[in-house]
């Protein structure tokens, strides 16, 4: 029941848009963000095909033809997801207020007392004290601020104070947050380095409720896996102690200074770098801390 209000303004919103001379459907935004994000896996591919490293891999080489692709599906790509964000806006400004206005009235009903109008004053008469008031525990859709079908709040504070709100709750949803991320990586990739395109392949995430459950599986067991984490370089640790006092002879990396008059490093000088050591090559290797270190000896020496 909670939900009705919200569900009817959607579908009188839905058909008032079909309505329109120029429709911005969810059909239409979903067809304009589809296209924004083929011409990133386009960039993308081109990438992955074309560009090279040369002179002894110290400089990047594009070919002229896939450089020209790159740079002109940015602009397209650039501007696409910057329309979509104005369109996102223009579809769904007024039903995200309006239903951020109803949890704002509901959760302000509780602390504040509403003003009642035993006066029956004009609203051109009240206070900007009894308009906020009215603004605060009504919302804009309290009757005090219908006059022949228009929002008129009396003063230009109040009127202030609700684009003001209005604006505060329509940058804090999800989705138009998400396509300015989205936005901002576009630029990112034209103006700065076009491996930022790349951040644009996650968008499929959204789009597979597959991935979806797989990302939450690891968000919502969170505190778990902390614990777990936990757990793990305990033990790292417990073994650091015991390497660091007893086999730090056999902590040696011979791949450092390989061609040096002295070869090979002790990674094992400090405790704090046998701790990362361990934690770095220990979780890597397939032996674990075993494959980083020499074997050991049972030759007696003294003899």
């Amino acid at each position: 029941m909670n939900a009705a209000p919200d569900l009817i303004d959607e579908m009188l919103h839905n058909e008032g848009l079909s309505r329109s001379k120029f429709a911005i459907t969810p059909e239409r935004l979903a067809m304009l963000k589809d296209f924004s994000t083929m011409l990133s896996v386009l960039m993308n591919l081109v990438l992955i095909i074309f560009v090279e490293r040369t002179n002894h891999y110290r400089e990047v080489y594009v070919p002229q033809f896939a450089s020209d692709m790159i740079v002109y599906g940015g602009i397209i790509q650039g501007v696409s997801s910057g329309v979509l964000i104005l369109f996102y806006a223009m579809a769904r400004g007024g039903l995200i207020t309006k239903a951020k206005w109803r949890e704002f009235v509901k959760a302000n009903a509780k602390e504040m007392t509403p003003f009642e109008n035993e006066d029956r004053l004009d609203l051109h008469e009240m206070s900007v004290e009894m308009t906020h008031t009215i603004l605060m525990t009504k919302g804009p859709e309290s009757p005090d601020f219908e006059d022949d079908g228009k929002l008129v709040f009396g003063n230009c504070y109040t009127k202030f104070e609700y684009y003001m709100f209005n604006i505060l709750f329509f940058i804090q949803d999800g989705t138009f947050i998400y396509y300015c991320l989205y936005f901002a990586i576009s630029m990112l990739g034209f103006f700065y380095l076009d491996i930022f395109y790349a951040l644009h392949l996650l968008d499929f995430i959204t789009r597979s409720p597959t991935l979806q459950n797989v990302i939450k599986s690891v968000t919502l067991n969170g505190g778990q896996f902390l614990m777990t984490a936990l757990l793990l370089f305990t033990i790292i640790f417990i073994y650091t102690t015991i390497g660091f006092f007893y086999l730090q002879d056999t902590y040696v990396d011979l791949n450092v200074n390989k061609f040096e008059d002295v070869p090979n490093e002790n990674f094992c000088n400090t405790m704090l770098q046998c701790f990362v050591k361990m934690a770095d090559v220990g979780l890597r290797s397939g032996g674990g801390i075993g494959d980083a270190t020499l074997p050991l000896s049972y030759e007696n020496k003294e003899m």
